[in-house]
């Protein structure tokens, strides 16, 4: 059994202009001076993931996300004066949004190739149990209060995995490769983007308790749709590194602590960056009980 916590910090703005920004209220108004909304988001996330083995190198494996995000919200004028739209909690809010995201179940199967190499792959599918919204750009252009941040696609969609490690006497190598793909839309006319992440990097063990990890990481995200128009927050190709540290308490209990930075990215349209995720994990690996 595993439970990760991860978590990250980041601030944006951008400016708001008529008509975009509230279609009706801007021809009620007869327009909006520009302004700039600079939001604030904390996300934290905690999955917890359980494996059972099924003999022979098989295994099932299901995972369940909790997320908690922390929205924040300030308008300034040109001047960098506070000011206070008339849509004022249509597109943001000062929020606190708490739930489950969507639970993973796969069957996987390991084998070892001799020498410390280990070969796995998994397949199976997405559960959808997080919160899903409607159309936020529909229900903006109707000047109506809409929330653009889900938990979850509303859809089962496949997922895959590939794995493949060496570890030797000191040192040895990590490699994964992780693949999601939505086949169909969900009730609101979302289609979650597909995406496939990978990572490759080397290991330490610096001491038989202390294992020091460092891979290369590449994230690419097709766009995501809301009927037949693309979601302009999806999208997306990110290179980054990260780094761990991997201290075994006991032949049951290990702990984890990760940095995740990223590099570069490139996007359709100007999106989100997370440049730095920290990460805690405890893994529970009970001993078999000794039958003789």
């Amino acid at each position: 059994m595993d439970g990760v916590m991860s978590g990250t910090r980041i601030t944006v703005s951008h400016l708001a202009t008529c008509p975009e920004i509230s279609p009706v209220i801007c021809a009620e108004t007869g327009g909006l001076p520009p302004h700039t909304h600079t939001q604030g988001i904390t996300l934290m996330r905690l999955n917890t993931a359980v494996s059972v083995g099924l003999g022979q190198g098989w295994q099932v494996k299901t995972e369940l996300p909790l997320a908690h995000k922390r929205l924040s919200i300030d308008y300034t004028d040109e001047a960098g004066a506070p000011y206070t739209p008339p849509y004022a909690g249509m597109h943001h809010r000062n929020e606190n949004l708490t739930g489950v995201g969507d639970a993973r179940l796969q069957g996987q199967y390991f084998t070892a190739w001799g020498n410390g190499l280990v070969f796995g792959g998994g397949l199976g599918s997405t559960v959808p149990l997080g919160r899903i919204e409607e159309n936020p750009y529909a229900r903006t252009e109707r000047s109506l209060r809409h929330q653009h941040v889900q938990m979850g696609t509303g859809t089962f969609d496949p997922v895959a995995s590939v794995s493949l490690n060496w570890v030797g006497a000191r040192f040895g190598f990590l490699s994964t490769l992780d693949g999601h793909v939505p086949l169909y839309r969900n009730r609101h006319s979302y289609k979650a983007p597909a995406s496939i992440q990978g990572s490759l990097g080397p290991l330490l063990l610096a001491t038989p308790s202390l294992t020091l990890t460092l891979t290369a990481d590449l994230l690419f995200e097709t766009a995501g749709h809301w009927g037949e128009d693309d979601d302009p927050t999806s999208g997306r190709t990110a290179v980054g590194a990260s780094g761990g540290i991997i201290y075994r308490v006991n032949p049951t209990w290990a702990v984890m602590g990760q940095g995740k930075l990223t590099a570069f990215q490139w996007s359709r349209e100007e999106q989100i960056t997370q440049r730095f995720v920290g990460v805690f994990g405890v893994s529970i690996t009970p001993q078999k009980k000794d039958t003789h």
